[in-house]
């Protein structure tokens, strides 16, 4: 029983999540994951495919703290 808490606390992570919008169009998840990487830990990244409002490409990535 221990052993399932340890992991549920493994598990429960303080994640920020930023939005990035102006995205080059060869622009892809691991040209934007090694940019960032250096800002911290980063947890997850999502690229959209539709365009914002003004056709940019925006996309969304997470980091943990």
């Amino acid at each position: 029983m221990a052993d399932d808490k340890s992991h549920q606390l493994k598990d429960k992570r303080n994640i920020t999540k930023f939005y990035m919008t102006n995205l080059l169009v060869g622009c892809n998840l691991w040209d934007v994951a090694d940019f960032m990487g250096g800002f911290g830990e980063i947890a997850g990244c999502y690229i959209a495919r539709k365009k914002d409002k003004e056709g940019n490409r925006f996309g969304f990535i997470s980091f943990i703290y």
